[in-house]
């Protein structure tokens, strides 16, 4: 066995409690033979953990010898958004409670250390020495999770090891079930800690998770152990041991597993393996060149890859909740690069010495630990996934976007979705926050049995809705899978997307550019589009309103309109045909469009020699071309309004200066149904019809101020100042907008 690193915090963020003491550490090495083989209980594989002495630092001393390119979506969610069957999309609505977490909870900062390899006892920092910053429960993201309230409740987490101290405060009010021959030790206690451990001092990864402890001592108390968490149905099986200089070769293999109690042990690890996941800690030797035969184990039994992980040992740089650079301080992956995860395994841990002791460790020991309680997080948050499904997860969610991973290959983890390896960091580094996260495309399954891309929104907003669909659905869980089929409950409230409204500026400038004054009164604007094609003849005129966009090729709009000119009052009646596909009415996931048709009548009257007013109004319905799949069709009544004074001559001849207010078009009543699939707290997708009101919660209102004069002969100017409150329809939105424009007449 390599001789051990004696390893010191330098600096710690933690608080140390009174209750610990400080002394310094000796390992104590018990071998087991077996064959010409040697069970080794400290840090995972054939090397040694690095046990840490801190400043006013642990109490206990081990007695044991033991060894992406992930995907990601976004949207939504809170608190009361986790449902029996269903995770959120977004972590977004737990950010304070996060941060608070990990920058100021003294129970997490403990797990924030500066610590050196005192390589040549030298008992002090020294040149040869390494320093390491290391904060495990930022770096895996597990924080997260506990901020959306995620534990591991209701899951049990297998653990073989030396010994486990049940009585110890971190495990208080757990269940805590052991094998036959488990006894107590230092380094089973730290190991359980770090995956379930819950106490007033620290917290491990899965503090919420109950315990199934058995000994790695002889491979009979092994296969107790083993068959005892398969039994509770334990979702990990972690083992942070190993075999001593015992490579993954077909020779090794045999000896190990030869005679009557070797067979057992593997049929136990078979058995539990084609159910739940079977952790193992690679070796601590950085020199390694062949992977330890336990954590590679499948390389020469490929049955057992489903339910096997392999956890080696680093330190980060981070940059926010980005790892940007990782130091190995283990094993590489090698062999097991396939089904292997990295950790920073440096943990300050609950020890056996006393039921309230602690001491700072580091080594894959403590990394593997980790991932089993990510696989309880996971497990409660995902209940209805298999373990082995849930070990995909992880996997697929490693982050291996860090400096210095260099990819010799890649898995393809379910059909159709791949990730990176690497000989040295396997997947890459555990990332709990991104695997509870969405994986890949993210679908809905829609009630006529198609499936919705929900990078795609599942409706865009209409100019004359405003935000009424995103009102409609709110508190609207719509129910969704991923990639690797994990459920999601996602706000459906997210997903109704709203066209940006053209500024008031913009408009002003397309009618100055088109030259719309054909007619004597403001009009509604019943199609948004930037290029109209006109024709008048006397008193009448034809205008063609169409889009530029080829993408929008299906909205068009006719206008025909006749004015009358009066001793007393001008009058202009209109008549709009065309058809909408999203411009004022909502444009479904399923398609379809509408219908518009609009009548709008404008009078005009003197009031004096120089000023005129000017009003109009107009009344429309828009009607869904059909039934659209899963979108009933209906009705809409629409208007628009607006008023004007025209002063003429005001500051020089033939100059015009115009005030005013208007409302643009807005539906004033009609209703549609949506029927979506919910997600309930029952576990159970509920397609459910949703009653959409269409009728905006409040209406824009335009005021706007304007002064157009001849500056040369064929050149006219244009000043125009706008204001709009509740813009788009949307209550509280505001645009403000300056136009000044020259045109010349050739």
């Amino acid at each position: 066995m390599p001789m051990a690193r004696n390893l010191v915090r330098a600096a710690s963020r933690g608080t140390e409690s009174d209750h610990l003491s400080a002394r310094s550490v000796l390992w104590r090495t018990v071998a087991v033979f077996l064959m010409p083989l040697a069970l080794a209980g400290c840090g995972g594989g054939g090397g040694d953990d690095d046990d840490t002495s801190g400043s006013g630092g642990g109490s206990s001393s081990s007695s044991s010898s033991s060894g992406g390119t992930g995907s990601s979506g976004s949207s939504g969610g809170s608190g009361s958004s986790i449902l029996a069957s269903y995770f959120v999309e977004s972590f977004e609505a737990f950010r304070t409670a996060a941060q608070q977490r990990i920058n100021s909870n003294p129970r997490y900062l403990r797990q924030q250390n500066t610590w050196y390899t005192d390589d040549d006892n030298s008992g002090g920092l020294s040149a040869g020495d390494r320093t390491y910053s290391t904060y495990p429960l930022k770096s895996s993201g597990v924080y997260w999770a506990h901020a959306a309230g995620l534990t591991g409740a209701g899951q049990i987490i297998g653990i073989i090891d030396d010994g486990l101290l049940a009585a110890h405060e971190a495990f208080a009010g757990k269940s805590v079930s052991t094998a036959a021959g488990s006894g107590v030790g230092d380094h089973g206690t730290t190991v359980a800690s770090v995956a379930a451990g819950d106490s007033s001092y620290m917290i491990g990864m899965a503090p919420g998770a109950d315990l199934a402890f058995g000994s790695y001592n002889t491979h009979t108390t092994r296969a107790a152990g083993t068959r005892l968490a398969e039994s509770l149905g334990a979702v990990a099986l972690n083992n942070s041991w190993g075999f001593v200089n015992t490579p993954v070769t077909t020779t090794n293999f045999n000896a190990v597993f030869a005679g009557t109690a070797g067979q057992d042990y593997l049929a136990a690890l078979r058995s539990y393996s084609s159910q739940g996941v079977v952790i193992f800690a690679a070796s601590n030797d950085e020199t390694d060149t062949r992977a330890d035969l336990m954590a590679a184990l499948p390389h020469l039994q490929p049955d057992l890859e489903p339910g096997w992980l392999a956890v080696i040992n680093g330190a980060v740089t981070m940059s926010g909740d980005d790892i940007i650079a990782a130091e190995r301080i283990s094993a590489p992956c090698l062999e097991a690069a396939a089904w292997c995860l990295a950790a920073e395994g440096t943990w300050v841990g609950a020890t056996a010495t006393s039921t309230s002791s602690y001491e700072l460790n580091t080594g894959t020991s403590f990394a593997a630990p980790m991932v089993a309680g990510a696989m309880a997080i996971l497990a409660e948050a995902f209940p209805d996934m298999s373990p082995h499904d849930l070990r995909i997860r992880l996997l697929a969610s490693a982050d291996n976007q860090f400096a210095g991973f260099t990819a010799s290959g890649s898995v393809e983890l379910v059909e159709g979705f791949t990730h990176d390896i690497s000989d040295e960091w396997g997947h890459g580094f555990l990332d709990v926050q991104a695997a509870l996260l969405p994986i890949g495309p993210t679908v809905a399954s829609m009630a006529d049995g198609s499936s919705h891309d929900l990078s795609e929104p599942l409706v865009i907003e209409g100019a004359a809705t405003g935000d009424a669909v995103a009102r409609a659905l709110r508190g609207v869980t719509l129910a969704a899978s991923d990639a690797l089929d994990a459920p999601f409950a996602i706000a459906a409230e997210t997903l109704a997307a709203r066209r940006a409204p053209t500024s008031l500026a913009t408009r002003r400038q397309r009618e100055w550019r088109q030259n719309d004054h054909l007619e004597c009164c403001a009009t509604a604007e019943w199609f948004d589009t930037s290029r109209t094609l006109s024709l008048s003849q006397h008193d009448s005129f034809l205008r063609l309103a169409l889009p530029d966009d080829s993408d929008e090729a299906g909205s068009f709009g006719m206008t025909l309109g006749r004015a009358f000119s009066g001793d007393v009052v001008d009058v202009s009646l209109r008549l709009t045909l065309g058809r909408d596909e999203g411009d004022l009415l909502p444009s479904w996931y399923s398609g379809g469009g509408n219908t518009i048709v609009a009548a709008e009548l404008g009078l005009g009257t003197q009031i004096s020699r120089q000023s005129r007013i000017e009003l109009s109004a107009s009344l429309g319905a828009g009607f869904a071309n059909g039934n659209t799949d899963g979108v009933s069709s209906g009705t809409a009544r629409l208007n628009a309004a607006s008023a004007a004074l025209v002063s003429r001559d005001v500051f020089q001849r033939d100059d015009r200066l115009t005030l005013r207010i208007g409302m643009p078009v807005a539906v004033t009543g009609g209703s549609t149904n949506v029927t979506l699939p919910v997600a309930t707290r029952s576990g159970i997708t509920s397609f459910q019809d949703i009653e959409i009101d269409l009728a905006p919660s409040h209406r824009e209102t335009r005021f706007g101020v304007e002064y157009e004069v001849n500056v040369a002969q064929g050149t006219d100017m244009v000043f125009a100042a706008m204001h709009a409150e509740n813009f788009g329809n949307v209550s509280g939105q505001r645009n403000t907008g300056v136009f000044l424009g020259l045109r010349s007449r050739f």
